[in-house]
């Protein structure tokens, strides 16, 4: 039950990487990135399932492969 719950937050999380990285704020004009800082914590459980040997879904794995990426993205 607990891992399908989970599956579903990695699937919601993953749509949010469709958006656009940067968006430009319509009073102030800056721009600011579109970052979900969520990625991070399904990156977290991902890594501990994984070294769990548990079955981790496809989209998480995916994920994993980018962290480095996610996460200069957040700095």
């Amino acid at each position: 039950m607990w891992r399908k719950e989970w599956q579903k937050e990695v699937e919601r999380a993953k749509a949010g990487l469709q958006a656009t990285l940067f968006i430009r704020h319509y009073q102030n004009l800056k721009l600011y990135v579109n970052f979900d800082s969520e990625i991070l914590t399904l990156i977290r459980e991902a890594k501990c399932l994984a070294r769990q040997s548990i079955d981790i879904p496809e989209s998480a794995k995916i994920v994993l492969l980018q962290e480095e990426k996610f996460k200069n993205y957040n700095n």
